[in-house]
């Protein structure tokens, strides 16, 4: 059995994190957004078509907040400044908070979907 090079280590590593990082989230999405159809449904909803865009609504607001709290987007330009033992300058100020600022208005932009979606839903759903 041949050992991993440290490198090679960081690099599973790293890439286990990555996938973590990246599926966790969706499921406890997924599981609050099933959970809360069913509490609502509990609570005396008639039907899930009355209570699906209130759904959408809470789970765009989580979208939102998620992503202005949790990610940050420039993990990859502060990673490579600090393993370059770069000095922060002004420019990096600026490209970080670019890069940040991209990430928090995708969020904000796909969170604000769900909620307009939810929006129109309920509006569209007391037609019928």
């Amino acid at each position: 059995m041949e050992i991993p090079s440290p490198e090679e280590e960081i690099r599973r590593k790293e890439k286990i994190r990555t996938r973590f990082k990246l599926t966790v989230p969706p499921m406890v999405l997924l599981f609050i957004l099933f959970l809360s159809g069913i509490v609502l449904l509990i609570a005396g909803a008639l039907s899930i078509a009355n209570v699906f865009p209130l759904i959408l609504v809470m789970v765009g607001f989580v979208i939102i907040f998620f992503g202005a709290f949790y990610d940050f987007g420039a993990n990859r330009y502060v990673n490579n400044m600090f393993q370059s033992k770069a000095s922060l300058r002004e420019k990096d100020v600026v490209q970080i908070n670019r890069e940040q600022l991209i990430m928090t208005v995708i969020f904000v932009g796909v969170g604000g979907l769900y909620i307009l979606l939810g929006v129109a839903l309920f509006y569209v759903i007391a037609f019928f």
